[in-house]
């Protein structure tokens, strides 16, 4: 199978930023951006489906016994500061009938994007901001720009050996599919997995929609892959007795074991099966523990950026491997401790605090694509925080030309030149995005003096 490998390979130095085993209460792309680059081994993503609706599901009872049975058990001593924090969380859902209701927004306006987000793709990701600006709906060229920021980070932070699975339906699948074609690279799409159910309603008007999709990408060539068997029964339920073919029996009948197909059959969380939280969204840990078993192998990094109820992170845990998630609702936190160290679990026993609420910080060669930083002569950690000074002072605007940017998109340079005895002090720091600071040095030095007085107040010598 060529350009598959199907045991763990020699691993590089990990350069991790981050702890394993944590999820992050705050926006993934302000996680994903301080995370060093190809640290984890799968991305599996279920983020909203542009539904254009919102959703909303109540937690059964079950649920709600056990998270405040663990509430009490993180009081009496395991986290008293998270039981604190989580009872409060949830009395403020709970109504007067003792019911928590969990809901989330899944519609997308244009006039709520940040525009410096389209900003960052025009600039530096021509292709994807022309295929984001021929979408005619706003509604839908909002939710791209949304998912195309976070693709890009995606692919930055996975291995060269890694696998992403992005788990869509048909409201947005044919739109993401481009996205990730452009981003990944279409010769990098490994299947186009069909995911059957037989739970949900039926339409009168139309043919009843009992699937979902999963665009499963690599980042390389070589990739992690291990092969999947599943149950293929034997006709009447009868044993075939072929020679040197391995039969099984289980309750339902006589089976045998083959390659798995890019359709999987397997059902929704049912309103009566043991794993219902209630969450509006979840998925059966079957569906997450066949991505996660396929495409890792024991100890590497799963991650999960829209970790919802943790389903995704139960499938890595009990499958040996490590983890990083993140979700901006604080009961994903709750459902994830629940469903990890809640009464019952494996570790029930284990006392740590595994959640974190700022971003780590990049200490990787964050300016490789920067080559005018290497001139400066501060140190790196010197140089993150005289930058973040800097796109505070400037409120995100650049000094060339105005126009406002994401932080990872500014560039840092002297006013005076060193060669011509410019100091490596913060007064003579500026941030400049890409396009301007390449222009910059085509400019004659009056317009460059004009041109940086403006801006900065102070004479610029070119």
């Amino acid at each position: 199978m060529g350009g598959v490998t199907t045991n763990a390979s020699p691993r590089q130095e990990e350069n991790l930023n981050f702890k394993t085993g944590t999820i992050w209460n705050l926006d993934n792309l302000d996680l994903m951006r301080g995370m060093n680059s190809e640290t984890v081994d799968l991305i599996a993503l279920d983020p909203p489906f542009k539904k254009q609706k919102p959703f909303k599901s109540k937690m059964n009872s079950q649920t709600v016994d056990r998270l405040f049975e663990y509430i009490d058990i993180c009081r009496d001593g395991r986290d008293i500061d998270f039981a604190r924090t989580a009872e409060e969380y949830i009395m403020q859902l709970m109504n007067d009938k003792n019911e928590i209701w969990m809901q989330f927004d899944d519609a997308w306006y244009l006039n709520q994007v940040k525009k410096e987000q389209l900003v960052v793709l025009e600039q530096n990701y021509p292709d994807i901001y022309k295929f984001i600006n021929s979408i005619t709906e706003d509604d839908m060229k909002a939710y791209m720009i949304f998912m195309a920021v976070r693709i890009l980070e995606m692919h930055r932070v996975l291995r060269k050996s890694g696998s992403l699975y992005l788990h869509c339906d048909q409201a947005a699948n044919s739109y993401l599919r481009i996205l990730l074609d452009i981003v990944f690279g279409s010769h990098n799409l490994r299947n186009q997995i069909i995911w059957s159910y037989a739970s949900g309603g039926a339409s009168k008007r139309q043919f009843a929609k009992k699937h979902d999709t999963i665009l499963y990408y690599t980042k390389d060539k070589d990739y992690v892959f291990n092969l999947q068997k599943e149950k293929s029964y034997n006709r009447d339920y009868k044993p075939y007795k072929f020679k040197g073919v391995e039969e099984f029996q289980d309750q339902i009948g006589w089976y045998t074991l083959v390659n798995a197909r890019d359709v999987w059959h397997i059902n929704m969380v049912g309103r009566t099966s043991k794993e219902r939280l209630g969450y509006p969204t979840q998925k059966p840990l079957a569906l997450l523990q066949r991505i996660v078993a396929a495409s890792t192998n024991e100890g590497d990094i799963v991650f999960d950026p829209f970790a919802g109820c943790a389903t995704a992170i139960d499938a890595a845990y009990s499958l040996n491997r490590r983890w990083i998630a993140c979700d901006i609702s604080y009961m994903s936190v709750i459902l994830l401790r629940l469903r990890l160290e809640g009464p019952g679990t494996l570790l029930n026993n284990y006392i740590y605090k595994r959640t974190e609420i700022e971003p780590p910080t990049r200490d990787d060669d964050v300016g490789e694509d920067f080559e005018f930083e290497k001139s400066i002569s501060l140190s790196q950690g010197k140089k993150d925080k005289l930058k973040q000074k800097l796109f505070g002072k400037q409120k995100g605007k650049c000094v060339g030309c105005g126009k406002l940017y994401e932080y990872v998109n500014f560039q840092m340079d002297h006013i005076t030149p060193l060669a011509l005895g410019g100091p490596d002090n913060p007064d003579n720091f500026q941030l400049l995005c890409g396009p301007c600071n390449r222009k910059k040095g085509d400019r004659p030095e009056s317009e460059c003096k004009d041109w940086m007085y403006k801006y900065t107040g102070k004479v610029y010598y070119h």
